[in-house]
């Protein structure tokens, strides 16, 4: 037996290295292709990690350039009135790389640019400064009330103005409502009647009426009164807001492009105007292969050389009543109280409401009592605060005081005498003052 278990143990001599090799084939075959997943998968995560901080500087790129918009940071060599020129910068490292930033302001009048009219930014802005036609618009302070264009034109002496062309540009999701203008409503008899024609533009759409030659008078628009030293025309139509924000207002850009009447010798000085309220901006980031491109607009007054068109209503009321004696206190507080408005027009926008009040605090003891006949009075402790006179008073109020420095109070008793103001000594007369040289800042 034990013989026959000793052969059987020599004949499988060997079988262990076949199992070996076996493994070390199976193992060949996994091999080369792990290492090459994990190869792969550490490229692909280079890859998306540079990616990610291409995306992210990108994005704080785009952010920094909403920032100069919004708080007037674009440098010295930027230009309101200059929509060709990209301006470029680049950002401090994000992520350990830089975001190329490009800003560039957006025309958005779709039927003449500036250099069709062969104005240069300084013309431009000349236009803009000398407030001799004006343009704004208004989408008032009440969903769906119609939005209205302003056209405001104080002419100088033998100008005649004329209407070539009214447009405004409405931000993307607002939509013209066909035939509600105030232009085609009197019909095409009247000589400002021009339908409009819509298309895409900017993201929006823009919406134009234009005139052909003969073009109309601004004096022919409804209620412009021609003897009014700034002559005053008004267009009106109606819109649809996005259907996600039914009560979100437009931020509309509106614009007149404008000649003089062929009998008026005077030259055309203001070509063209647009409502510079709202300015629309181009933005582009771009880190690494990453490019983000964005719109953005900015809405605030002109600065504007005299007032505006407008008015303003002014009301209070009072928390506090004088109810019982002395009847020059107010003695009780309410709880709430009202007042009513009623000197607004029917037909006027409310844009801004502003809130004033002011405080009141009940004091039990008295801070300050002082008879005024003798200045040792004006010594009081009330609390940590104290009121003291300076210098320490001797009792005088005219004359002298005897405590130094011997500074004295007025003595206008009879005014404008030789001792009106009685000296720095405790015997009168007058001390000079004398100042270190100095230099004021220009």
């Amino acid at each position: 037996m034990k013989f026959i278990y000793a052969r059987f143990v020599r004949e499988q001599a060997g079988q262990a290295l076949i199992l070996v090799l076996i493994l070390l084939v199976l193992g060949s075959l996994t091999i080369i292709p792990a290492l090459a997943h994990v190869g792969t998968a550490l490229k692909t995560g280079v890859k998306y990690e540079n990616k990610t901080n291409a995306l992210y500087t990108a994005d704080a790129g785009m952010e920094d350039g909403l920032w100069r918009i919004k708080y007037d940071s674009m440098g010295p060599d930027y230009d309101i009135y200059d929509f060709n020129t990209v301006f470029q910068y680049q950002t401090d490292p994000v992520n350990n790389m830089a975001a190329d930033i490009t800003i560039q302001n957006v025309w958005l009048p779709s039927d003449v640019t500036l250099e069709e009219l062969g104005l240069t930014p300084a013309d431009a802005r000349s236009i803009v400064d000398a407030e001799k036609l004006v343009v704004t618009g208004t989408s008032g302070a009440i969903p769906g009330q119609p939005y209205r264009i302003k056209i405001e034109f104080t002419p100088a002496a033998g100008d005649n103005l004329t209407i070539k062309s009214i447009g405004v540009w409405l931000p993307q999701g607002f939509n013209y409502v066909d035939a509600s203008s105030s232009l085609e409503a009197d019909g095409p008899s009247t000589p400002y009647y021009a339908s409009p024609v819509v298309t895409s533009n900017g993201g929006g759409e823009t919406v134009v009426w234009s005139y052909t030659a003969p073009y109309p008078l601004l004096v022919e628009f409804p209620w412009v009164d021609a003897q009014a030293p700034t002559m005053t025309a008004n267009v009106s139509f109606s819109y649809t807001p996005p259907a996600d924000h039914p009560n979100q207002l437009p931020t509309a850009i509106a614009w007149v492009t404008t000649a003089m009447d062929p009998t008026c010798l005077n030259l055309n000085d203001v070509p063209i105007a647009w409502d510079t309220d709202t300015r629309i901006y181009k933005i582009t980031s771009s880190a690494g292969d990453t490019v983000i491109e964005a719109y953005s607009s900015k809405s605030e007054l002109r600065q504007m050389g005299d007032a505006m068109a407008g008015d303003y209503v002014a009301i209070g009321n009072s928390l506090m009543l004088d109810k019982s004696s002395p009847w020059n206190i107010r003695d009780t507080l309410l709880s709430s109280s009202f007042t009513t408005v009623t000197s607004i027009p029917s037909d006027a926008d409310v844009l801004f409401a502003y809130l004033y009040w002011s405080g009141f605090q009940k004091v039990f003891n008295t801070l300050l009592s002082d008879t005024a006949d003798n200045l040792n009075n004006w010594s009081v402790t009330y609390g940590a605060s104290s009121v003291t006179s300076v210098p320490i008073t001797d009792g005088d109020i005219s004359g002298t005081w005897n405590n130094p420095p011997f500074w004295d109070d007025l003595d206008e008793i009879v005014p404008d005498d030789v001792d009106y103001m009685t000296g720095t000594t405790n015997t009168g007369g007058y001390n000079l003052f004398i100042f270190n040289p100095f230099s004021v800042p220009e």
